[in-house]
């Protein structure tokens, strides 16, 4: 490429790439730091005509050159695919190839920092996120497949994925075609690729698709002998973490040793685990754009709550670890001390041992403990949720000045070490999954969900539900009939009508499923108006 300057830190190039008749050619530019390195290659952060980048340089003419030699390659044959990332160009720079990729936010969160967030905080992956993630990595592989190209070299840190939890597959530095005979040994790789024998299939990815959900689900990567005779390690595929029936069955499929036996693409999309996510999805989809129907699956036999699925983005719970060095001027406190729902808008969802112990159903006289996981439910909307949680993490401080004053996006809370997660009391972001009953006629034209403050003199008669302390029911979502999206984490005073829909957590479990908070026999005095009247009488409310 031609530098055309060098300023303090930062070096600025001009792309070797052909430009439209009297366009400039695009400019290209990066600081001296480091983001990340690699046994290959360093990544810079940078832009290209203004636009922020990544840029990948080859750390030497040997290994890492050919790497991203051959990575140039592979995306130059692709072209671009929404789960793959997109190399915008390529160059020399100093005898160093370089890449220009596309930057995915938050930058470094990859597949295996998802990991380890529910790891530190006891939990794990949920399946269903899981599922999505996974759907998105065969998207893309079925689209290097078509092009007669297979990755070779799938695993959770070869995965980057973005705040809003869309997967981008990166690392093309052993891809290559459909047919080819190569021979690589490493632990993780396909015991083919490991022999060197015969062709190459696509059934390889197969196989690191297996390799990532083992190291998801049961933190090991190393599945083969690294010498002699080709085998699978004595305990291996693991079973020892507790994992979902469909789950396992898939990575066990996806895993065998000989690719006559494993799973192709096809049959790992048409399995148990992915189907029943499908429909969750299709049941969404199908959905009309005004309305949001409660989904059947798995959930018929239930007679008011089913699972709530949505085209619209969930949203993502906050959570902290209380300690006694964080938040000694809690610990003992009961949540309504912190008034959080007054003050803030804020909702306790769940409070948690770190392990499968769970208050489900947390109430204001729920006290805060040492050592346990709180979660929150914050507003959704943009200016609601930064004065929320800036609320939210002073009351969080043990010092009240300590939070950070800053407007909140989505994936600023994205945990990637330990010491975040646990030793500074950062908030920390979860996927949550959700429930949902639809209010009965018998609640009357409207009803607010929580205690009236006063009767209105002269105002029409309005039922206060007061779901939490009568029906025990920790409303955390309203989906309004004819409105677009629901009203997440309402306040008291929020109006409901029947045949709106009232939405619910479900409880997240150690093998990535989640269970319900709430049963049908739990909302019986709320869904049988005989027993809703005795258990509350008509009361008037606030206008």
């Amino acid at each position: 490429c031609l530098l055309s300057s060098n300023t303090a830190g930062v070096q600025e190039a001009v792309l070797p790439t052909a430009a439209a008749h009297g366009a400039s050619k695009p400019v290209l530019t990066w600081t001296q730091k480091v983001l990340c390195s690699g046994a290959d290659k360093d990544i810079y952060a940078g832009t290209y005509n203004g636009k922020s980048v990544a840029i990948c340089i080859s750390k030497d003419h040997g290994r890492g050159w050919r790497r991203i030699l051959n990575e140039i390659k592979v995306f130059k044959a692709l072209g671009a695919d929404p789960h793959i990332i997109t190399m915008h160009g390529s160059g020399l720079h100093e005898g160093c190839l370089y890449m220009v990729l596309e930057v995915v936010n938050p930058i470094g969160y990859d597949l295996d920092k998802v990991k380890s967030t529910y790891s530190q905080a006891g939990r794990t992956v949920p399946s269903s996120l899981m599922a999505r993630i996974l759907m998105h990595l065969m998207s893309a592989l079925a689209y290097m497949h078509y092009k007669r190209v297979i990755h070779m070299d799938l695993k959770t840190e070869h995965n980057l994925v973005d705040a809003h939890y869309n997967a981008k597959l990166i690392d093309m530095g052993i891809a290559g075609a459909v047919g080819r005979r190569e021979c690589l040994r490493a632990g993780y790789l396909a015991p083919e690729l490991c022999e060197g024998i015969r062709p190459l299939s696509a059934k390889v990815d197969s196989w690191g698709l297996g390799v990532i959900l083992h190291q998801v689900y049961q933190n090991q990567w190393k599945l083969l002998t690294n010498a002699g005779q080709v085998e699978m390690l004595p305990g291996r595929p693991a079973t020892q973490r507790p994992m979902e029936r469909p789950v396992r069955d898939a990575m066990f499929r996806l895993l065998e040793i000989s690719p006559s036996r494993r799973w192709h693409l096809r049959e790992l999309q048409d399995c148990e685990w992915l189907w029943e996510s499908a429909v969750l999805e299709s049941a969404a989809l199908e959905a009309p754009e005004d309305w949001h129907k409660p989904a059947a699956g798995g959930d018929a036999a239930r007679r008011f709550l089913r699972r709530y699925v949505s085209k619209l983005p969930m949203p993502n719970a906050m959570a902290v670890y209380i300690t006694y060095k964080n938040h000694s001027h809690l610990i003992g406190l009961p949540i309504s001390a912190l008034r959080l729902s007054s003050g803030l808008g804020v909702t306790v969802l769940l409070i948690g041992d770190g392990r499968e112990c769970f208050e489900s159903r947390p109430g204001a006289d729920t006290p805060i403990r040492q050592n346990s996981w709180v979660y929150f439910g914050v507003p959704q909307g943009e200016g609601e949720m930064a004065l929320a949680v800036e609320g939210l993490e002073r009351v969080l401080a043990t010092r009240p000045e300590s939070p950070r004053d800053k407007s909140h996006s989505p994936g600023d809370f994205r945990a990637f070490t330990k010491d975040e997660v646990v030793n500074t009391g950062k908030l920390v972001e979860f996927t949550v999954e959700f429930d949902c009953f639809t209010f009965p006629k018998h609640i009357g034209e409207q009803a607010i969900i929580g205690v009236p403050k006063q009767a209105a003199p002269g105002g029409p008669e309005i039922r206060a539900l007061d779901l939490r302390r009568v029906f025990n029911v920790n409303l955390v979502g309203i989906q309004r009939m004819g409105e677009a999206e629901p009203e997440w984490f309402p306040r008291a005073s929020a109006v409901v009508r029947p045949d709106d829909l009232g939405l619910v957590v479900r409880l997240p479990c150690l093998d990535g499923s989640t269970q319900p908070t709430l049963t049908d026999a739990d909302l019986e005095s709320l869904m049988d108006e005989e027993l809703f009247n005795l258990a509350l009488p008509a009361r008037k409310s606030v206008e």
